[in-house]
């Protein structure tokens, strides 16, 4: 299903949004911003009848127990055009399979993509996908949650508008630095969630309320708008460019010297226990460890995860390990437990500040994740790989509910990124690995079970599987997107169907256990590439 697309410049796009928002009389206050586009989409857009493809957002599929993502064709049957949102019907061949997901929902404008084809011609559809394309740039780049707390007296456009659009198109075209964009990112992010918790919090205020936990709740938004606020400082410095060239050289440097250290260094992490379990693990690590390597004993491994340096290796010792990033590995580096996996845990310390436990980029030096197990919690991603290699072994990546999460992805392999597993066990996920076009991702003896989806790749991705086994995934083995393979129309293989033609996909002495439906599905390619519904999109 073609949808309509836009590839607009900078200029163009500045010229657009000063149109809809600028009036020579008046200043417009961010508390007014959201008037002026409710108008723009009642001048323009189509209000009933037109067919899209609607990106279901992950609530709505965490909701309705759906895997995600998820993108569904629909018909508008009304506009509602003072909330930016519409009624859609939704019209999925596939609808039969999700007795939870209803027919008819509500949908924001910017979910929406109008199609080419559609079934009224005389309707204005190139005139709503162009009013829908410019509310969806200005929702997802431009307008920031910290804006909703501006003074009236702030006019929103000379503050914000062209610096912003310059800023988004900097990031997109790759002017600034990869690690610049992630840190990015990360704030956006987490400003978002934590107005989404301020939204949610004020709303549960009421007079009645227990005088206690007003308090509590009082407290706790004041804790919230003080980390927002901060977030604005930092993003402010950021989005300037002359400042943001200031604190990237004062960066760069520290990062020389701490190249120049070309040793490495092994961090031993203990968290508790007995003199007599300290002594034996220890006897563990010296056996794993050359005598002459330099090591330093933590009692956390977000702290020595902070410490270390690319190519440095930690070695973990049984228990729940609290963490909020790779730290200092996420460009190479070795993360090893030396008990069992399921003993030794890394869980999400934070579940605002991050949508991912461990995001690996550039990564000129290999990773290594040995015998640990890597708890998504209710995060929605577990690993990234954004570049370079990845190896796991002997892991265990979970949500360790020992229920499918239908929104979680296990591994999302990006453009570049390479990913070998051995000997890892991936369970209870809503999808275990994702492969975007260009990323590869060999399994050796592996098993994914009580996934929705075990394996999702694109065109010009890549799957090597050798005696693997997929044991109870929901709805596919493997699910491949494609406009190579197939055109308008679902098809449906078993797993000795696999034509010969479908590069992408080798699989040697595999089997599949009690799969409720076909072991390999390949659908029509979707609107965006999967990094974008994930929100991992390097461009932004």
């Amino acid at each position: 299903m073609i949808t309509y697309c836009f590839d607009k410049s900078l200029h163009e796009r500045l010229t657009e949004y000063t149109d809809i928002l600028t009036s020579p009389e008046k200043i417009l206050p961010a508390s007014q911003v959201m008037l002026e586009w409710v108008c723009d989409t009642e001048i323009v857009i189509e209000p009933v009848g037109w067919q899209a493809l609607w990106n279901v957002p992950l609530s709505v599929c965490a909701e309705n127990q759906v895997h995600y993502p998820l993108v569904v064709l629909v018909e508008v049957l009304q506009v509602d055009c003072s909330i930016l949102s519409a009624l859609v019907k939704v019209t999925w061949d596939e609808l039969d399979r999700y007795l939870t997901f209803p027919t008819e929902c509500k949908a924001k404008l910017i979910e929406l993509y109008p199609t080419i084809k559609q079934t009224n011609t005389t309707l204005d559809i190139v005139g709503t996908a162009h009013c829908i394309d410019k509310l969806r740039f200005f929702y997802t780049y431009l307008w920031m949650p910290w804006d909703n707390e501006e003074d009236d007296n702030v006019d929103w456009v000379s503050q914000h508008l062209e610096r912003r659009i310059k800023f988004a198109y900097d990031m997109r075209q790759g002017s600034i630095d990869k690690q610049t964009c992630d840190l990015i990112r990360s704030l956006v992010r987490e400003g978002r969630q934590i107005w989404d918790k301020i939204s949610n919090l004020e709303g549960q205020l009421t007079d009645d309320e227990d005088k206690t936990q007003t308090a509590d709740t009082t407290f706790e938004l004041m804790h919230l708008h003080f980390r927002l606020q901060q977030i604005k400082s930092e993003m402010d410095v950021l989005e300037n460019p002359t400042m943001r060239e200031m604190v990237l050289k004062h960066q760069s440097s520290i990062d020389k010297d701490t190249t120049n250290k070309n040793e490495i260094t092994c961090y031993f992490v203990w968290l508790n226990g007995t003199l007599k379990g300290l002594q034996e693990t220890c006897d563990k690590v010296q056996e794993l460890l050359p005598n002459d390597l330099s090591i330093k004993i933590y009692g956390c491994l977000d702290e020595a995860l902070h410490t270390c340096k690319t190519g440095d290796m930690i070695i973990l010792g049984e228990g729940k390990h609290k963490i909020d990033g790779a730290g200092g590995l996420e460009t190479g580096g070795t993360i090893r437990g030396i008990y069992d996996a399921r003993h030794t845990i890394l869980h999400p310390k934070d579940l605002n500040s991050a949508s991912t436990l461990l995001d690996f980029s550039d990564s000129s030096t290999e990773v290594l994740l040995n015998n640990i197990c890597i708890n998504l919690g209710e995060l929605p991603i577990g690993i990234i790989v954004r570049s370079g290699v990845v190896r796991i072994k002997h892991c265990i990546i979970s949500n360790l509910s020992s229920k499918e999460k239908t929104v979680q992805t296990g591994i999302v392999v990006m453009p570049d990124g390479r990913l070998i597993m051995e000997d890892t066990l991936l369970e209870f996920l809503g999808t275990a690995v994702l492969i975007c076009a260009h990323g590869e991702v060999v399994m050796n003896n592996c098993q994914i079970r009580s996934c929705y989806v075990g394996v999702q790749l694109s065109d010009h991705s890549s799957l090597t599987a050798n005696k693997c086994v997929f044991d109870g995934c929901r709805e596919y083995t493997i699910q491949m997107d494609t406009e190579k393979h197939v055109s308008d129309e679902t098809k449906y293989l078993h797993y000795n169907e696999l034509p010969n033609n479908i590069s992408e996909i080798t699989l040697n002495e595999c089997h599949c256990v009690q799969s409720d439906f076909e072991d390999i599905v390949l659908k029509p390619k979707r609107i965006v590439s999967l990094a974008e519904w994930l929100d991992v999109d390097p461009k932004m």
